[in-house]
């Protein structure tokens, strides 16, 4: 209100006319509607003698009209759109995002609005009308964004890598209907001429599976257990005499890995001590192993001849 005043006084100049003393009633009417034409007519016509003269109120500031439109064009906008950017400066993606949430929050209020107004007047009219008696039936607007597919799948690929699936029931809440579940292939048949002819059943009658699993078909019952291999004995002798020489060289590392400050660091940690490894040890019990095991070549040989 005081703007509007302001404006009044000093956005314009006020026009003054003057008239002689003793100027009958009704000239100074006339010249009165006279100033009262000059705010909106191009031109006026005055009798000689009369002076009409403009008062400039002096002032400081901004008192422009533009001012005062763009005040209440703002204003306007605040009001309806909640934000200025689509009507005046700014093209940030910050402030997009800003203004963004703000027009969702009107746009959820309003279909709040309008849902309450609705379930509080003529739904109850038609279920009274049509169903006396019956409950009332509750309308609500979803008015969330959707989640971002992209964003999902990704998680859902990484939940997968870790051990975990969706369901079906899932996968078409999420992703849609439109999609169904690709089916294993199945498992090849042999031809008929690759069969292997199975051997006739011992008189033990202990069960004889086939020589070779053949294509992706199972075996019909368990093989018969083959007697250990020479080498057996060996690598178990090597096994248990290496485990203290491993347990070392393990705790060597699980020491580094501990230190390490960072994935990069023990990186380069790693490489550096790769040479420094406690594997004295090991050295041994594989320089024995070695030995042995050519000694048994050459004792197997030998016997054989």
């Amino acid at each position: 209100k005081f703007w509007a005043i302001y404006l009044e006084k000093y956005g314009a100049p006020t026009a003054m006319g003057k008239f002689p003393r003793g100027t009958e009633p009704s000239e100074r009417a006339q010249l009165l509607n006279t100033l009262t034409a000059i705010a909106t007519d191009a031109g006026i016509i005055v009798p000689e003698g009369v002076e009409i003269e403009f008062l400039e109120a002096a002032r400081g500031g901004n008192a422009s009209y533009e001012s005062w439109m763009a005040y209440w064009d703002s204003a306007i906008a605040k009001i309806v759109l909640g934000q200025t950017m689509t009507t005046e400066n700014g093209s940030s993606y910050s402030q997009a995002t800003v203004h963004y949430d703000v027009r969702q929050d009107i746009v959820a209020a309003d279909a709040d609005l309008v849902c309450q107004s609705a379930n509080k007047s003529w739904v109850r009219w038609i279920v009274d009308y049509n169903h006396p008696g019956a409950a009332y039936p509750h309308i609500w607007r979803d008015m969330e964004d959707s989640e971002d597919l992209k964003e999902r799948s990704n998680r859902d690929k990484t939940l997968f890598e870790m051990g975990y699936k969706l369901t079906e029931e899932a996968v078409q809440k999420v992703y849609g209907d439109d999609y169904e579940l690709i089916q294993a292939p199945e498992p090849e048949e042999s031809p008929p001429d690759e069969v292997p002819e199975e051997k006739p059943e011992p008189k033990d009658d202990k069960p004889v599976g086939l020589k070779k699993p053949i294509g992706f078909t199972v075996p019909l019952s368990e093989p018969e257990e083959l007697p250990p291999l020479p080498i057996t004995p060996m690598a178990d002798a090597l096994q248990q005499q290496a485990a203290p020489a491993w347990a070392e060289v393990i705790e060597s590392l699980r020491t580094l890995v501990m230190e390490a400050p960072d994935l990069p660091a023990l990186r380069d940690t790693l490489l550096n001590a790769y040479a420094d490894l406690p594997t004295e040890k090991l050295t041994d019990v594989m320089a024995t192993a070695f030995s042995i095991a050519d000694l048994a070549g050459r004792y197997d040989i030998e016997r054989g001849a």
